[in-house]
């Protein structure tokens, strides 16, 4: 019997099965051979189920059943020709061929429990499973004391929902085990370990003993000792290992499993499967492409064709894939499974019902029916409805580990860390073997110890840290994330109803765990929800670079925000979109050029795609696919407000939260169809990019412009394009020999002039680049290639007042490219004009907020400028980038105490020592504010405090400030204190 094979997905703790292979093995025992009589000269070799069983093993499958169907015409072997002729018949796909094969041998002899077993595989193949449990029990009947018989019999009763019976056959694997040769037969080895696997299961028994008994005495055994050509052995401990997540592992078995045989259906299957869970769909449906090849029947195939189109959320295509299935077994459960799943995932409950009486029908006890609802459900981020059906799946089978472990990771999604701990302990308990849920499980119980996390909880956050490493974010994140709430519920209208969960995690790998249950995840930030996680800001222990965790913290909670706004029904694009748009850098340097880079080559997203260039960005659009995504989706919002306004953007949250489709919300929101949409805005685009000072027209390759010249050799343009691409190319001598041709045909031709220009600054012949660069400016006055060419030539020869000009007028031609800025700048900064530097570091920092360096000149600058509020903002994001920087909080403590905000020069303190405990002057610093603190308040506290710190600076440094610090402490402390003798 073959046991369903379920699509293994890491984000859907979906499973996979043992596969059809289990019953698959040496052929049934064969009749003596019969003594070849002598002859004169040799005889042709006879044919033998052996060798026909060789060809079936190693993939021939064609060869396999002309050789069978030989066999089957002669006496001696008919019955054993007609099982091996079904086996690849069922393998293959002919399951009523199977049948058929069989059926010619049975009136020729008493068939045997090997030929029941194939024929209840065959028919449970075709959705028969009252027909194939009889099978299986005449099987069993036969051979009670035989593991293949076993199995097949307790698989067809377990199909059938039939738990109680399933668990009394798995028993008798007792009797097979103590049968002799048990150990020295391959096949029965692996049908032994499926059945102590299924027995162990449905009986509680400890997952991770029983699975490395399994694995090593049982499948490893009957490959490694008894028969290293068993290839389903292999597949079985693949098979094993998938279901518990560990898929390196089981792709070493499959790898041996294929090194005999290539043409295994199952080894392809478990391929697409792990692909789909890394949402490489068009990699999982390859892979099932190669299995259908081989059998166009294959269920599971089909299944995982139809979950990749779900998961890829091309829903209109899943139900024809499941179709497939049903029309050969209008009874697969899994099938019905999913269909049952898609029409609530569409909210179409009657059709969902109508497959869920289908299912009750065959199996009442199919509690895999609501794990798999829940899976697509939660999937989609509808927590309360996926919970429910996770519940019911657990009363249905307490034994199986998939729901429990769904419904923790549920938990986990929503925050509710307590309920997640206590879910997963009892997940662990069913099956502590596999690897997302010990995983999930180490995490959860970090966080929920308070001398692990440190928690710090404000009126719309709860925010946990490791204080080992980051207690010193502890204050500052709260006090940024009440600063972003208040901005952006505004902005959105919608306060969440709960509070939001803002986790950091002393490493990558520990932020990676939290959000998907594996060690590795390629971003800095993740919201599921309710919960935002980040790995911590320090580049030597995050493994993300260097990046500013406040305004990752400001995109998450956007995503929080817009999740809560529309019950999570939100398209990913738009979430994005809005996240994007709250950043400070919503169009830094980069995204400018990956956004005219893309509107050059057409290569924009259309709306209804966009979604998948953050999940699964395609390779079409380059290796900034997924950057681009982002710059788009911001650009999309930017959009819609300046053509409908902003009232738009609630519309379509509340349009969202209603349950209505993208295209709808188009045609009524923004007043398009998403088809005008795409093209409406590629034209606006087009504008921006020229608003820009670029030139939005596709740049053609120095192949197609030295087509075009061969092709239009009067043509100035053509001439000028060939120019720039030589240009481009770094053959600058050339380029200029070609511009000066368009020149011949057009004088004033101003790509042409461009090219010659700027060949002539990059080959350092600055005075006759400002010459041509001024040319082109009497044709162009807006020139920006004629600005920036002047720049860097007067750089170039140090005269600074013409250089200053010239990156003046750049700036103003091509306000989004870096340039003007970083050169002016750097300029006026040599120069001592800080104040004439300060717009341009302001423009630097607010586009490039990831390094520094700019937040801290511009607020050295209003330091030294006697604007303490000023230079505190900047001081402050340069710890929103490095929270590290001691020397940053000692600088905010000056400022703070400027202001007389003695509060803010303590916790500035106290934040220089938590980075540096070993410091003595700061512990000097922070008594002298709590010094001024009590003085200023007549706080007792304070000056208790301060005498703390002072204390703790002199057994640092005995040669330290402390003990003037501690006088002046004495001093005021004598002065709090009442007379002698009055109360």
């Amino acid at each position: 019997m073959r046991r369903v094979v379920l699509i293994f997905t890491l984000l859907t703790a979906m499973s996979i099965g043992t596969g059809r292979l289990a019953a698959a093995g040496a052929p049934a025992t064969a009749p003596a051979a019969t003594t070849r009589p002598a002859a004169t000269r040799p005889a042709k070799p006879k044919l033998t189920a052996a060798q026909a069983r060789k060809l079936y093993w190693t993939g021939k499958y064609d060869q396999a059943v002309q050789a069978y169907r030989k066999l089957l015409s002669g006496p001696g072997e008919a019955l054993t020709a007609s099982i091996g002729l079904a086996e690849v018949h069922t393998l293959t796909g002919r399951y009523e061929e199977a049948l058929t094969a069989l059926d010619a041998t049975a009136r020729r002899g008493r068939p045997s429990a090997d030929w029941h077993i194939v024929r209840a595989e065959a028919l449970a193949e075709l959705g028969r499973y009252e027909d194939a449990l009889a099978a299986a029990q005449r099987a069993f009947d036969l051979r009670p004391d035989w593991a293949p018989a076993i199995l097949c019999a307790g698989e067809a009763l377990e199909t059938l929902g039939k738990k109680t019976e399933a668990i009394a056959a798995y028993k008798a694997v007792e009797n097979a085990i103590a049968r002799k040769g048990f150990r020295s037969d391959a096949r029965s080895l692996v049908a032994g370990g499926h059945i102590l696997d299924r027995y162990a299961i449905l009986t509680g028994q400890k997952a991770s003993e029983q699975a490395q008994n399994i694995l090593h005495n049982y499948f490893q055994q009957a490959h490694q000792k008894i028969d290293k050509q068993y290839w389903p052995a292999n597949v079985a401990a693949g098979m094993l290992l998938l279901a518990k997540h560990k898929t390196g592992e089981a792709g070493k078995e499959f790898a041996l499993a294929a090194k005999i045989n290539k043409r295994i259906p199952d080894v392809l299957v478990a391929a697409g499967a792990v692909q789909l869970s890394r949402y490489q769909f068009e990699k999982a449906i390859a892979q099932a492409d190669k299995a259908l090849k081989i059998n166009p029947q294959h269920a599971d195939a089909l299944l995982v064709r139809a979950a990749a189109k779900f998961r890829w959320r091309k829903l209109d295509e899943v139900a024809p894939e499941l179709d497939k299935i049903l029309k050969f077994n209008p009874n697969h459960l899994q099938a019905l499974s999913m269909m049952a799943s898609l029409h609530v995932r569409r909210r179409d409950e009657d059709k969902a019902q109508s497959f869920i009486r289908r299912i009750q029908a065959i199996n009442p006890a199919y509690a895999q029916l609501h794990e798999d609802i829940g899976d697509w459900l939660s999937s989609a981020r509808q927590y309360a409805q996926a919970e429910k059906h996770y519940k019911k799946a657990m009363e249905m089978a307490p034994e199986l580990a998939g729901p429990v472990t769904s419904l923790g990771k549920l938990y986990m999604q929503t925050g509710q860390e307590k309920l997640a701990e206590e879910t997963l302990k009892k997940a662990f308990a069913i099956d502590d073997f596999r690897a997302d849920v010990r995983n999930y499980l180490q995490l959860v119980r970090k966080l929920n110890n308070p001398e692990i996390y440190k928690t710090k909880e404000t009126e719309h956050f709860i925010i946990k840290v490791d204080p080992t490493h980051d207690e010193v974010l502890l204050a500052w994140v709260a006090r940024e994330a009440e600063r972003i709430h208040a901005e952006v519920s505004d902005h959105f209208d919608h306060v969440p109803p709960v509070k939001t969960l803002v986790e950091l995690f002393p490493d990558h790998s520990s932020f990676a765990v939290r959000i998907s249950g594996r060690g590795r995840l390629h971003t800095v930030g993740a919201c599921t929800g309710r919960v935002i996680a980040m790995p911590a800001p320090d580049p030597k222990r995050g493994g993300a670079g260097t990046f500013n965790w406040a305004v990752v913290l400001r995109h998450e909670y956007t995503h929080a925000v817009t999740l809560s706004a529309t019950a999570n029904r939100i398209p990913h694009w738009f979430t994005e979109a809005c996240a994007v748009w709250e950043q400070p850098d919503r169009q830094s340097f980069r995204a400018v050029q990956l956004l005219l880079t893309a509107v050059r080559a057409d290569k924009l997203f259309p709306v209804k795609e966009l979604s998948w260039g953050f999940i699964r960005p395609s390779r079409s659009r380059g290796p900034n696919a997924r950057s681009l995504a982002y710059a788009q989706s911001e650009w999309i919002f930017e959009y819609i407000v300046e053509k409908k306004g902003y009232d738009a953007i609630p519309a379509l949250l509340a349009g969202f939260r209603a349950g209505k489709s993208q295209s709808e919300l188009f045609q009524t929101v923004v007043g398009t169809t998403e088809e005008q949409f795409d093209k409406d805005f590629r034209a606006w685009a087009r504008q921006q990019v020229v608003s820009w000072g670029f030139d939005p027209m596709p740049r053609p390759s120095l192949a197609e412009a030295n087509k075009r010249v061969k092709a239009e050799p009067l043509s100035p343009d053509a001439h000028a394009e060939l120019a720039a691409a030589l240009l481009r190319g770094r053959k600058a001598t050339l380029a200029i020999a070609e511009a000066k041709k368009a020149l011949r045909f057009s004088p004033a031709h101003k790509q042409a002039l461009e090219v010659i220009a700027y060949a002539l600054s990059k080959t350092k012949k600055h005075d006759d680049a400002i010459k041509w660069a001024r040319q082109l400016e009497q044709v162009d006055p807006y020139s920006a290639i004629g600005a920036r060419v002047r720049a860097e030539s007067h750089l170039a020869k140090r005269r600074w007042a013409d250089a200053i000009v010239a990156l003046e007028a750049y700036k103003q031609r091509r306000p989004v490219d870096s340039y003007g800025y970083e050169r002016l700048a750097k300029l006026y900064m040599q120069i001592g004009r800080t104040a004439k530097a300060l717009p341009n570091l302001i423009e630097l920092h607010r586009r490039t907020v990831k390094d520094p360096k700019y937040a801290r000149q511009i607020a050295d600058i209003y330091r030294t400028s006697g604007k303490p509020d000023e230079a505190l903002v900047y001081y402050e994001r340069v710890i929103q980038i490095n929270p590290y920087d001691a020397g940053a909080y000692q600088s905010m403590a000056g400022q703070f105490a400027k202001n007389k905000d003695y509060d803010g020069a303590i916790l500035a303190m106290r934040s220089a020592c938590m980075v540096e405990p070993k410091n003595a002057d700061f512990w000097v610093q922070l008594a002298a504010a709590h010094y001024r603190s009590a003085r200023a308040s007549k706080s007792p506290e304070h000056l208790s405090q301060a005498r703390s710190a002072a204390q703790k600076a002199h057994e640092i440094d005995p040669n330290s400030r402390a003990a003037d610090i501690l006088q002046m402490i004495e001093e005021a402390a004598g002065e709090a204190a009442p007379p002698s003798g009055r109360p």
